[in-house]
């Protein structure tokens, strides 16, 4: 079964809104975007999979998901993100890369700590550094 969630920069929405950005300059591009019935956008360069998740964009950008729809990683130009789930399908490490010498090199690696079954992690590592999530009774993020 897929999972519904959606990634904020895979760009999976119920619905686009055309984009087109002008300005006063000389020079100015406009830039419009047109959509299939299922809200995917038709300009040259963008690939869908079968489930219609996103896999690559006009500029180059490659996107690749797990079964399910979830992000797995993501690859633009020199940089790459790939994240790992966990036994519950959270996002268990976020790790960024490099590959600016044609090897991909890990530049940091954030792993995400649970507390029971909750959706959003308790606590984050980085390696050096902790960030601690503090969360109201009914589970409201406070700071």
């Amino acid at each position: 079964m897929r999972n519904p969630r959606l990634h904020p920069r895979l760009g999976r929405q119920p619905h686009r809104p055309d984009l087109t950005t002008s300005g006063d300059c000389n020079g100015t591009t406009t830039t419009t975007y047109t959509y299939d019935a299922h809200n995917r956008i038709t300009t040259s360069g963008y690939s869908y999979d079968a489930f219609g998740d996103t896999t690559a964009t006009a500029d180059g950008t490659a996107y690749d998901h797990y079964a399910d729809g979830a992000p797995r990683q993501i690859t633009s130009g020199t940089d790459r993100e790939t994240w790992t789930l966990d036994a519950e399908h959270r996002i268990g490490t976020a790790t960024t890369a490099s590959s600016a010498s044609g090897t991909w090199t890990t530049t940091s690696t954030l792993t995400s700590h649970y507390n029971g079954l909750r959706a959003t992690p308790s606590w984050d590592t980085d390696g050096t550094d902790v960030t601690r999530y503090v969360t109201a009774p009914d589970g409201n993020l406070l700071a």
